[in-house]
């Protein structure tokens, strides 16, 4: 079940699936849910044969795409990060000076080359 329920979505009547699921499966596991949340492509992927059994059930299908794990640094550091790579300094030593694992300021680093580092309305870019 790990592989098909993304984690912390799960409720007393509804649930965020991650992949497609098989009649068996849902009747094993979801049976008195009532709502299935899943992307756009998950539902694509279903058996018509589950579509049709989930429409005879009356389950509600919501569609919801959830991005993957958020960052949960510090903004004020990755700031810090981003400056400190921007003026040359190497991952070792940003991480020596920020406090923030090597692993976390190489991945920083990696997604604000890309704009893909937002934190509200902020968006951090090594622009």
């Amino acid at each position: 079940m790990k592989e098909i329920v993304r984690k912390g979505k799960k409720t007393k009547h509804k649930v965020h699936l991650v992949r497609p699921v098989k009649t068996k499966e849902y009747e094993k596991y979801f049976k008195e849910k009532k709502e299935l949340f899943m992307p756009k492509s998950t539902f694509g992927r279903l058996a018509e044969k589950v579509k049709s059994y989930l429409f005879r059930k009356k389950v509600k299908i919501t569609y919801e795409r959830l991005p993957g794990r958020p960052i949960a640094q510090d903004p004020e550091k990755m700031k810090k990060a981003l400056a400190l790579y921007k003026s040359g300094f190497s991952y070792r030593e940003i991480e020596k000076k920020t406090g923030l694992p090597k692993s976390s300021v190489h991945y920083l680093i990696k997604k604000a080359k890309r704009n893909k580092i937002k934190n509200g309305s902020e968006i951090y870019s090594l622009d």
